[in-house]
């Protein structure tokens, strides 16, 4: 089977159906086909005549003109269909022309493109036996491709045998395909050679069949060769070496060894095409440079001394030596020059100079606090993070002793407020001025009454970190424990004892509530870890209108049997926000549920959402009657597991206000909650928020109008 024939399989099957055709309506004459057609009308019109005589229901007469009538119909459908049928077949014979032309012509189109192509392409069977093979396979192993049709492809790829074909595709394919596969051909001659081998099997109608495309590495190897020994040769040198070609534009460089890269800075891929010139930068009058221009336009060698420099801005003598290369003919092609850096020394303050640099650099950008006193005790340093952090300025501290620093230190401070650590060398100090915050020092002396650096941090954050997970782990252990100690209770007194049924059932039930409680508890929990560490990654934000999704929370908020529903104001029909439904709505239902949970007695709860086209914000009011919360316990209401009834008689995590926190915060919104004690809480929800097309449509008309 050729490439063509596969690639132009359909073709051929259109083909074969047009033949088929012409040959059903090509074997009648059409002589005979009349004959056949007439005859048959006239023996339908003797059946007719002769079933109605029998049945005697017509007059003779009539009975004659029907059958008559009935014979010539017949006659003329059949004539009918029969030149329908002699058209088709023409047009049949036409297209089957056209098609059999237009499938020899692609297939000679493949053919020649195949024949063409610089690489072997071989085409197996199953079983590694060549089917066909281009003209490139001739050359490449010098084989005539009769000889090998029919052939086993490890004849001329020992890795491609019989018995070890579906083996190489397993262990070097990856769905069918193999690419670049290095291995070995054999010549007519019996020459091993390298190859590149790629390869594909694919299903046929049932037959798998093999495509092999096969290239020959021996002059690409030869030159690999050569290369990677120049390269050895030139690497092992300990000076740097350059090569320029002198034969094109800008005489550029064409290789530097590692050494170069070392000495220099530079990358080889950083040089390669430039002119020498950038080692010299703008320091290009040198009598070192004069020379080398004389020598090289004259063609000859020459050693010089010049200043070069490295990629980092350093400054380093370069001991350079060029020598030409000349061609057979004479002509001058490359020169080759050898470095040597002979400034250690200089390079080596050049470093340190760096180096002092990147320190000045770091003390400049560091978040922390850094105070430098030099050998006599004075402040010779003092970074801009100190400054900030303790509102003593660099102007006013430098020059000063030690004595007046601590002094005009110590003054944002009491003195109780400097507590010495129990490791020497370091202070905690509580900062009143600026702002009240909390710093740690810490002091380095340098060796043989060298600078004396102070280092400090502000550590406020990190204490309160500190205390609010201590507090978040003591109250969700104690959040935990309390439902698991009632589970594991009333479980074990339902193993060890007999209750009655109303008492086990009463037991039950309580079992079952608090269960219930640390399912809510573990999912809030989950639910807030989850929007932190995804900071809103899983929200599917759209645009949408706002009302559908406060209504949704309405929906599934359950109201006590004793409680009326929530008095609802929407004033947000044609209000759009950017929101996850779900969790837009989950903010909104804690919200709800706060509010009656927050007001045993009763009281009436309203629920109000207006669109502030100031802002651009839509704000949701959730408004109650109930307990409320002293100004201490405002400040603490998004905090985790805080709850405003620390009593225990109202059910909840602590968890609701953090969530609706965080979830309004992801959405770019903010959440005011105002609360008198006694008197009640009103929460406000804020959302970025536009007004619909539409509306903002019939607003600016009915501006204009009205202007």
């Amino acid at each position: 089977m050729s490439h063509s024939t596969v690639n132009d399989e359909l073709p051929e099957a259109v083909v074969s159906a047009l033949k088929k055709l012409e040959s059903l309506t090509g074997r009648i004459p059409i002589a005979v086909a009349v004959a056949a057609i007439l005859s048959v009308g006239v023996a339908v019109t003797a059946c007719v005549v002769g079933a109605v005589w029998w049945a005697e229901s017509w007059s003779r007469q009539a009975t004659m003109w029907g059958a008559a009538g009935v014979g010539v119909l017949f006659t003329l459908g059949s004539l009918h269909v029969y030149l329908m049928l002699i058209s088709t077949r023409r047009r049949a014979r036409d297209m089957a022309r056209d098609m059999s032309a237009a499938l020899q012509h692609t297939q000679s189109r493949n053919q020649a493109v195949m024949d063409t192509a610089p690489d072997a392409i071989i085409m197996t069977d199953g079983q590694g036996v060549v089917c066909w093979c281009n003209q490139a396979t001739t050359s490449l192993f010098g084989r005539e491709l009769p000889s090998l049709i029919g052939q086993g492809i490890g004849t001329i790829l020992p890795v491609l045998h019989r018995d070890a074909i579906d083996q190489w595709f397993e262990q070097r394919g990856f769905s069918g395909r193999v690419i670049g596969f290095e291995s070995t051909g054999f010549r007519a001659e019996g020459t091993a050679f390298p190859v590149s081998l790629s390869a594909r099997r694919v299903e046929l109608d049932g037959e798998l069949m093999q495509t092999f495309i096969v290239r020959d590495t021996t002059d690409a190897k030869w030159a690999e060769q050569e290369l990677v020994l120049r390269e050895r040769a030139l690497a092992s040198s300990a000076d740097g070496v350059i090569i320029t070609s002198m034969t094109l534009p800008n005489q550029p460089i064409i290789y530097v060894n590692k050494a170069f890269e070392l000495i220099t800075g530079y990358e080889a891929d950083e040089v390669l095409g430039h002119n020498c010139h950038f080692l010299q930068r703008a320091d290009v009058n040198q009598p070192a440079i004069s020379v080398m221009r004389e020598a090289i336009a004259q063609g000859k060698s020459c050693q010089v001394v010049v200043r070069n420099y490295r990629k980092d801005g350093g400054l380093f003598y370069n001991d350079l030596a060029i020598s030409p290369v000349l061609s057979a003919e004479g002509v001058l092609t490359h020169y080759v020059g050898v470095q040597n850096d002979i400034t250690a020394r200089i390079a080596s303050e050049a470093a340190l100079y760096l180096r002092t640099e990147r320190l000045n650099a770091v003390f400049d950008l560091s978040p922390d606090g850094f105070v430098v006193l030099d050998k006599r005790g004075e402040v010779s340093i003092v970074n801009p993070a100190f400054e900030r952090m303790t509102g003593l300025f660099a102007g006013d501290m430098v020059g000063q002793s030690v004595v007046a620093f601590e002094d005009a230190l110590m003054a944002r401070c009491t003195a109780s407020d400097a507590i010495v650590g129990e490791v020497p060398g370091r202070d905690l100090l509580h900062m009143h001025t600026p702002t009240v915050r909390t710093l740690l020092r810490r002091v380095r002396h340098g060796a043989q009454e060298q600078d004396t650096v102070m280092y400090f941090r502000d550590i406020t954050h990190e204490l309160e970190v500190d205390r609010m997970k201590s507090e978040f782990l003591a109250m969700a252990a104690h959040e935990l424990r309390t439902p698991m100690v009632s589970i594991f209770g009333f479980t074990e007194l339902l193993l060890k004892r007999q209750f009655k049924d109303e008492h086990r059932q009463d037991m039950l039930g309580t079992i079952h509530k608090q269960a219930g409680i640390l399912i809510n508890l573990v999912n809030e929990l989950l639910d807030l870890a989850r929007i932190e560490a995804r900071r809103g990654k899983d929200f599917n934000r759209r645009l949408q209108p706002v009302w559908p999704i406060i209504e949704q929370a309405l929906a599934g908020l359950k109201v006590p049997d004793d409680r009326p529903k929530a008095s609802v104001s929407l004033d947000v029909t044609d209000v759009l926000v950017a929101a996850d439904t779900d969790k837009l709505g989950q903010a909104v239902l804690n919200v709800l549920s706060n509010a009656y949970k927050y007001s045993p007695k009763g009281g009436d709860i309203q629920l109000r959402a207006i669109f502030d086209a100031d802002q651009q914000q839509v704000v949701i009011e959730v408004q109650d009657k109930g307990i409320g919360m002293s100004p201490d316990q405002l400040a603490r209401v998004f905090e985790r597991f805080f709850r405003a009834d620390p009593s225990g008689n109202i059910p909840g995590t602590g968890l609701g206000m953090s969530l609706v926190k965080e979830i309004v915060s992801l959405h770019q919104g903010t959440v005011d909650v105002l609360s008198t004690l006694g008197e009640g809480t009103t929460v406000r929800l804020r959302l970025p928020a536009q007004m619909s097309p539409e509306s903002r449509g019939v607003e600016e008309e009915g501006k204009v109008s009205t202007g």
